[in-house]
């Protein structure tokens, strides 16, 4: 009987402890936070072009004549939003939508326009892919950069007026910096409010794709 009573005792303090143990695993996992994220900014144009659209510059071989950024295209502007979540309180996913005007300088324009191109519009959009990395974790902290890598997928649509637009479907390649500053949080940190610093830097670009630094901010919703 005695024998019994002790391996019983043994048992319960055996799943006690194991329950114990389970619990503070489970108190001990970070939560997840899903955010929106409305961003827009000022895009500064970098590489190197030999076309816009259905408009190709050649030299008197034929040959692509590549102008310099700033001989093809102003500062421009963009915007987006985003839904994402943070995993582990550092890794942040996003993916959404964002838009980018191409301004084409004035020298261009009236070039194309000598050749009979009429007025015209030039604009991306496109799918939104983002993988950062915080050096902090916001839901304890009230700021903390981040850095990390884009991808953009999206239609690159050329439109002269009194045509139909051409489009086609181009990528891009980012890395993407900036910081997350908290300006509001919810009870029990369920949610929080932070402006953020969000820019980015095209590492590539296909066919002629307008590239950019962009350079804009964010007011982003982070909740459970």
């Amino acid at each position: 009987m005695k024998t019994r009573l002790v391996c019983v005792i043994a048992f319960l303090a055996m799943v006690l402890g194991a329950a114990t143990v389970s619990e503070a695993a489970i108190r001990r996992v970070p939560a997840r936070y899903n955010l929106l994220n409305f961003y827009g900014g000022y895009a500064i144009p970098h590489g190197e072009y030999s076309e816009v659209g259905l408009f190709r510059w050649e030299d008197t071989s034929g040959r692509p004549y590549l102008w310099d950024a700033d001989s093809m295209f102003n500062e421009t502007f963009y915007f987006g939003v985003d839904y994402g979540s943070i995993v582990n309180r550092r890794f942040q996913y996003l993916v959404g939508f964002r838009y980018t005007n191409h301004d084409i300088i004035d020298a261009r324009v009236l070039e194309m326009e000598s050749q009979g191109v009429g007025k015209l519009t030039y604009r991306t959009y496109d799918l939104n892919f983002e993988v950062n990395a915080y050096l902090l974790d916001l839901s304890e902290n009230v700021f903390s950069p981040y850095a990390g890598a884009g991808f953009q997928a999206g239609l690159v649509v050329y439109h002269e007026k009194g045509y139909d637009s051409d489009s086609k479907i181009k990528v891009a390649g980012s890395v993407n910096f900036g910081a997350d500053f908290k300006v509001f949080e919810g009870p029990n940190k369920g949610s929080f409010v932070t402006l953020a610093s969000a820019n980015s830097y095209n590492l590539f670009a296909s066919d002629n794709r307008p590239q950019y630094l962009q350079i804009g901010g964010g007011l982003r919703y982070w909740f459970r």
